[in-house]
C-alpha cells in the first residue's frame, strides 16, 4: 500500500473512531429519550443503527431486557466545513483561479422514544429483546459502553 493511501486510510479511521454519539433523558420509570447523531460519513442509517444501539444498551442498563419504540425522528443538518482549495494557473498574461467553493457536510440525527418491559411484562411479548439488538458480543457491549462509532 503506497503512503499515499495509507495516509487517507488512516484518516478515514480516525474520522470513523468518533463519528457518534448519545444522549438519553428519562421521560418517566421506563421510558426514555434517546438523541444520537452521526457524523456525515455515517449518513442517515448510520445514526438510526447509533441510535437503536443505544436504546437497546440503555434498555439491559436500567434492568430490562426489551424495548419498543414508541415514537421516531430522523434529522438532517448542514454546517459549513470550510472551502475547497484555491489553484492559479498562469497562461502567458492570464492567470485564471479556480477552487474556493464552500464545502457542505450534513450531520445526521435520530431521536427515539423508547418504552422499556422486562420480560414478563404485559405489552413485552411484541416488544424487541435488548441482547438480540446488540448481538453475540451484548455482554462486551454491556461492560465497554454502545462505543462511538456508527459501524457497529
Amino acid at each position: 500500500m503506497g503512503n499515499k493511501l495509507k495516509s487517507v486510510a488512516l484518516c478515514g479511521a480516525l474520522f470513523l473512531a468518533g463519528c457518534a454519539s448519545a444522549s438519553v433523558m428519562d421521560l418517566d420509570a421506563n421510558t426514555v429519550q434517546v438523541s444520537a447523531g452521526a457524523a456525515p460519513v455515517c449518513g442517515a442509517i448510520g445514526a438510526q443503527n447509533y441510535a437503536v444501539k443505544t436504546a437497546a444498551y440503555q434498555t439491559l442498563r436500567r434492568g430490562f431486557d426489551k424495548y419498543i419504540i414508541g415514537g421516531a425522528q430522523a434529522t438532517a443538518q448542514e454546517r459549513f466545513a470550510g472551502y475547497t482549495p484555491m489553484y492559479a494557473n498562469s497562461y502567458g498574461n492570464t492567470t485564471m483561479i479556480t477552487g474556493g467553493e464552500p464545502i457542505m457536510m450534513t450531520e445526521h440525527g435520530q431521536n427515539l422514544v423508547v418504552h422499556m418491559f422486562h420480560a414478563t411484562d404485559p405489552g413485552a411479548e411484541n416488544a424487541i429483546d435488548a441482547k438480540t439488538t446488540l448481538g453475540p458480543d451484548w455482554q462486551k457491549i454491556m461492560a465497554k459502553g454502545p462505543g462511538v462509532t456508527c459501524t457497529g
